[in-house]
């Protein structure tokens, strides 16, 4: 099952379901600075993490518990708190006092999400010298049209003649 994300007024709660488990057995460890993995019992042949087993083959290792939270970014990790109980791992993460984030990362997203934008500018731009050549020739068309129409009527224009 997927971990469940509380919040109070001054802290984030993660829970774990890990039924069956001793605490013991858990391994826990923070990939990066917000990405919390829990797992328990390992097993070979499986996805996972590649090994070279002794006689060279490629093997590879799983576990039997694999649960992984994105932590939110306004937690003070340092301050982090573990407990286990009936099966359930909780972590409680303080939330910073100065409501500042952990921004570790958002840099480079930020400048992906900058140039996906100065793409998609450039793109409108593009489109709307299309859109103003596109109604420049509407333009010329119908009054084309006008002057065709207006030659057509004064060339059936006829006098006629009072008897």
């Amino acid at each position: 099952s997927l971990p469940k994300i509380e919040d109070s007024a001054d802290a984030h709660f993660i829970k774990f379901q890990t039924p069956g488990r001793k605490k013991e057995d858990l391994h826990i460890e923070v990939v990066g600075r917000r990405t919390l993995i829990v797992t328990a019992g390992e097993s070979q042949q499986t996805q996972g993490e590649s090994l070279i087993s002794e006689q060279g083959q490629l093997a590879t290792k799983t576990h039997s518990l694999y649960q992984r939270a994105v932590l939110p970014m306004d937690g003070d990790w340092s301050q982090a708190r573990l407990s286990y109980e009936d099966g359930i791992l909780t972590v409680q993460v303080p939330k910073r006092k100065d409501g500042s984030l952990d921004s570790e990362g958002l840099g480079e997203k930020v400048k992906e999400l900058e140039g996906q934008l100065k793409e998609k500018l450039s793109r409108v731009e593009a489109l709307r010298a299309e859109l103003q050549e596109e109604q420049r020739r509407s333009m010329e068309v119908e009054r084309a049209l006008h002057e065709e129409v207006a030659r057509s009527v004064a060339s059936e224009k006829r006098q006629l003649t009072i008897e």
